[in-house]
């Protein structure tokens, strides 16, 4: 962004006196507005405005000017725009054959059509320009149509129920030292408003840019690109708008890799319908999404995902893989944990040892100064701030490599609300860094993971639907689960982080690795968790490397036997393994206690020969009985665990 000289009120109505309407003489740019001493004061109350502790993240990020769309046509510098001879009668703008240039502030009010020609801003880098389309149709075949080379800001106004068309001939020529390469290109601060539609047809590069910020605040949008749809180097904000984008790289792109407070994506709404080659919303830095619709395919869909074909245990070359099929053979592979050995369905069980425990451990202005700035991390709505990790080069795409994810930030991603229905051919939803889901109803279907963070994943509300994935959630630091309703299939592991911490919420997993695999501790104090799988037995539906505690809530997991671990001597509720013969897939799984009172009843979506139960109403000392489809099993609860290690049941 570029500084802004500031004008102090006085300064601001002297100029007003001083120009007699915008029909004759340029320069009136806050001639939209029917009084000129309300612009005086609109224009002081937005720089007050960024000053003010208390002003709301929206406020900051969307200025009263980026939101007008009101402006009086008998005020504003009329062009008529034709092959036959574009006319003006302000000498504010220069027409050269089919170029249109604008030398002055001012509002502008466009209409008609070019066949081959563009309009270029080229005034002052202090200063603001105003273009209404109303019924604007241009195609260069060259270059931009609207080409903004210097200004402070300009805004884009779609007049109500003006249709305006912008396309470029497929090829671009240098004009000067930039590479003006999409259909509006602006080297300046970019705002596009208004109720009317505007389509783009980038036959080739992108269809909207700005090399600084890029702000939607209304309008229709529908935009076919080569290239990158929308594309804002320092932000993308959007307030409000309808869009339709078909890309051949991002639908969505701000990237800025000079500055890491740049390069953000703010969203407060919109109804969003992205296909796109690349990835679906792309940020460099961080990335807020507050509400709106999403429907979004990116490379295809996940059908188009990665082939995860492993070596190990129940991948190819490991026991229930390639060389070593049976009936529920596994597509996903894991290195086994080394104490684990394995079991077939009709092994004999053998009861638990005391000591056998396995796997436990005893102003709103416009100037340069008080531009809105990226959301910082302790913005989040949740109220939790969280540190960026480092960031792997496994998970950092190269340049060689199409990134092909539906919604993606390097660096923090929020999500508060919102519906989006995402068919992805690599992760769903992706992080360099954090993730936060404090509300919002997702629908996923993903090539690779469904959700994925370099980081740590946060879900305090929502609904999440995994309908396809690798793996389902994954934190390589943290998954935390706070509340909301999460539902979903991996073909791998379910939840896969370093620390798992479950302590609300419902989720339901259906794995065909381990439901649950936690490389360090796994702790559930609330909340209710089912798990599905795996069905053959290289994984379990609970793994974990050093620790898990449980101490409330409730936790049913039915899975193969082969891994089947239960939860530690740390925990402080109780918690029953059994293992047993095949049980068929939707068959009920109930636990009741001595007095015949039911605690658990469900039914698991796999295959299963092995079964963990913990819930509030498990007590030592007391008897309980576990009937799983035709296996029946009455256990005492001579410690608050009953069952451990991978041979364990009684």
């Amino acid at each position: 962004m570029k500084r802004g000289m500031r004008k102090t009120a006085a300064a601001c109505c002297i100029a007003l006196l001083l120009l007699s309407g915008c029909g004759k003489t340029a320069g009136n740019v806050n001639s939209d507005t029917a009084d000129s001493s309300a612009v005086t004061e609109q224009s002081d109350s937005e720089e007050s405005a960024a000053s003010q502790s208390d002003t709301d993240d929206i406020d900051s990020m969307f200025t009263d000017r980026d939101k007008e769309v009101g402006y009086d046509e008998e005020k504003c510098v009329a062009i008529t725009l034709s092959d036959d001879g574009s006319s003006c009668d302000n000498t504010s703008v220069a027409i050269d054959g089919q170029t249109i240039t604008i030398t002055e502030e001012g509002t502008y009010l466009l209409s008609g059509s070019l066949s081959n020609g563009s309009v270029v801003v080229a005034t002052d880098e202090n200063v603001k320009v105003r273009l209404i389309f109303n019924g604007v149709v241009i195609n260069n075949d060259s270059s931009a149509a609207i080409y903004v080379q210097s200004a402070d800001k300009v805004f884009i106004t779609l007049a109500p129920d003006s249709e305006n068309m912008l396309s470029n001939g497929g090829t671009y020529e240098a004009v000067d030292d930039n590479n003006i390469d999409s259909v509006i290109f602006s080297k300046s601060d970019l705002t596009l408003n208004g109720s009317g539609s505007l389509t783009v047809t980038a036959k080739a590069g992108h269809g909207i840019v700005s090399k600084d910020d890029l702000v939607i605040t209304g309008g229709t949008y529908a935009i076919t690109a080569a290239s990158q749809g929308l594309s804002g180097k320092d932000s993308i904000r959007i307030l409000d708008g309808d869009f339709t984008i078909a890309s051949g790289k991002d639908a969505l792109h701000s990237e800025n890799e000079d500055n890491a407070e740049k390069g953000f994506v703010y969203i407060a709404g919109g109804n969003f319908n992205l296909t796109a080659s690349g990835d679906g919303i792309s940020a460099s830095g961080n990335m807020t999404l507050l509400d709106g619709m999403y429907t979004m395919t990116t490379g295809g869909g996940s059908e188009n995902g990665k082939d995860h074909q492993e070596g190990g245990p129940g991948g190819s070359g490991g026991p229930g893989g390639m060389d070593n099929p049976g009936e529920d053979m596994m597509t996903s592979g894991e290195r086994p944990k080394e104490n684990r050995g394995e079991m077939s369905d009709n092994d004999q069980m053998t009861p638990p040892s005391d000591n056998s425990q396995n796997g436990t451990s005893s102003d709103n202005s416009e100037s340069a100064d008080n531009r809105p700035t990226a959301p910082s991390d302790d913005q989040q709505p949740s109220g939790q701030m969280m540190e960026q990790p480092d960031r792997s080069d496994e998970e950092t795409e190269t340049e060689e490599t199409t990134s092909t994810k539906g919604i993606k930030a390097k660096g923090n991603l929020i999500i508060s609300g919102g519906t989006y229905t995402i068919n992805a051919a690599d992760d769903g939803i992706h992080s360099n860094s954090n993730i936060t889901i404090n509300d919002g109803t997702l629908a996923i279907a993903s090539g690779d993971d469904g959700v994925h963070a370099d980081g740590q994943v946060i879900v305090n509300d929502g609904t999440i639907a995994i309908s396809e994935s690798y793996e389902g959630i994954e934190g390589n630091e943290k998954i935390l689960i706070v509340g909301g309703q999460i539902t979903l299939t991996s073909s791998d592991d379910g939840f896969n982080g370093d620390t798992i911490e479950i302590s609300g919420g419902h989720t339901e997993i259906d794995a065909e690795g381990d439901g649950i695999d936690a490389n360090g501790i796994l702790t559930v104090s609330g909340g209710e968790t089912y798990v599905s799988g795996p069905t053959g037995d290289g994984n379990g539906a609970l793994d974990y490397e050093t620790d898990a505690v449980i101490t409330g809530g409730i936790l049913v997991a039915a899975g193969s036997s082969g891994m089947a671990v239960n939860f530690g001597n740390n925990s402080t509720q109780g918690s029953v393994l059994v293992n047993m013969d095949r049980q068929e897939a939707g068959t009920d799984i109930v636990l009741t206690d001595a007095l015949g009172t039911e605690l658990i009843n469900w039914q698991a979506s796999k295959k299963y020969t092995s079964v963990v139960i913990s819930c509030p109403g498990i007590a030592q000392g007391e008897s309980y009985t576990l009937k799983a489809g035709t296996s029946k099993t009455t256990v005492t609860m001579d410690s608050l665990i009953y069952g451990t290690g991978n041979t364990m049941g009684r």
